[in-house]
């Protein structure tokens, strides 16, 4: 018995692009399981371990759903739940100073220490009553009043504040609050200068404050956050320079700078498609749609911010973005092919050797295994699923 070597030739990847007689040397059609390196060997991909069972979607970091319930995998394998009765609809995340932000379009929340929180603090829907009460030392005139809820530092909008007019040499008297969700632990109170239109913290009291009196006061802290509110639900989230951005449809909302629970209903971009992706890079934020790629820039500078058309062609649906933090590129998914995004600009890795399908919707992760870096994306449509690597 003769035994034959057999020699494997070196590969760059994969060709598909040609007929299969006219595939360019040095490349192979299709690769089932095996990944190539730098050096154009082949090495088989490693194994599967079935480490948790269960109808389970949307993992990221070691957050899952699983039968409409947010859950957290234990060192151990076993499974914590964070928040229930969140629905069954892909959720997106995105992560600042170590608080998680997760959404799906129905509902939304945050994880603080592994414990779910709602979302911002919610806004008191009225003003206290205000009444006059005699020997306030204040000024005759008009004075306006507003609350805010506060929790653990973090403050609520307000609605318009309550205005009374009062005689010489009169206080205030708050009555009637309104009653505080029970984790908020300080109420705000906010007093205007006499026919003043700003409005300036009096004092900060506790939740269950049920009256206060206002007297003759100095202060020199404003009240920002009037008219603002908590997030509504999105489909899409992503921090980038010291605010979440949120899609709804063909909408991205911003909010207001290190007050990530509170959005400003004027504050958003509209697009002429549906928004499909967010990536943040350093100096840019890109916005995937399913007609186009534009680059936003300036948006922190102190600049005018700046709205490009990188790319004419649209982009797959992308809830969580893959990030290489050491090039620093984020990834999307789009019409032709992978594209890496930077803040010099996008780049199509696979369009000149790899046609793939125009599919709906895309998970994207950067992985490293034996020492090789490889983005993985499996991508799906109404129709079939198919998974795709890129080295």
């Amino acid at each position: 018995m003769t035994l034959e070597t057999i020699s494997i030739p070196l590969y760059k990847g994969i060709h598909n692009k040609s007929r299969p007689e006219s595939i360019p040397e040095g490349y192979c059609r299709e690769a089932v399981n095996v990944d190539f390196n730098r050096s154009g060997h082949i090495s088989q991909r490693p194994g599967q371990t079935l480490i948790y069972s269960g109808n389970c979607h949307s993992l990221w970091d070691n957050y899952f759903v699983e039968g409409g319930t947010l859950k957290r995998l234990n060192p151990d394998y076993s499974a914590a739940i964070i928040k229930e009765d969140i629905g069954d609809a892909p959720v997106s995340y995105c992560t600042i100073a170590g608080r998680i932000y997760f959404t799906n379009g129905l509902t939304l929340g945050s994880v603080v220490n592994g414990v779910y929180q709602s979302w911002g603090v919610p806004r008191p829907a009225r003003q206290p009553d205000v009444t006059e009460q005699s020997g306030g030392g204040l000024h005759a005139g008009t004075y306006q009043v507003a609350i805010t809820w506060m929790r653990k530092g973090e403050e609520s909008g307000t609605i318009g504040a309550r205005s009374i007019t009062i005689s010489e040499g009169a206080g205030l008297v708050l009555s009637n609050f309104p009653t505080p969700p029970y984790d908020v632990d300080q109420i705000g109170v906010y007093v205007s200068s006499v026919n003043g239109t700003e409005l300036y913290l009096y004092k900060e009291v506790p939740s269950f404050t049920s009256s206060l009196s206002v007297e003759a006061h100095i202060s020199n802290i404003p009240l920002t956050t009037q008219f603002a509110s908590p997030p509504r639900s999105f489909t899409i989230i992503e921090a980038h320079y010291g605010r979440v951005y949120g899609v709804a449809e063909n909408r991205v909302y911003f909010s207001e700078p290190q007050n990530y629970g509170l959005f400003r209903p004027n504050q958003y971009w509209t697009f002429s498609d549906e928004v499909r992706c967010l990536v943040s890079v350093p100096g840019a934020l890109y916005v995937g749609t399913a007609g186009a790629i534009y680059k936003i820039s300036g948006i922190d500078s102190g600049e005018t911010v700046q709205r490009l058309e990188v790319r004419d062609y649209g982009a797959a649906r992308i809830l969580n973005t893959a990030y290489d933090p050491e090039k620093p590129i984020g990834y999307i998914t789009s019409a032709r092919g992978y594209c890496a995004v930077s803040t010099d600009g996008v780049q199509d890795l696979t369009h000149e050797h790899f046609a793939m399908s125009e599919f709906g919707n895309s998970v994207l992760s950067v992985v490293e295994q034996n020492g090789i870096r490889k983005l993985i994306g499996i991508n799906r449509n109404v129709l079939k699923e198919s998974p795709l690597k890129v080295i």
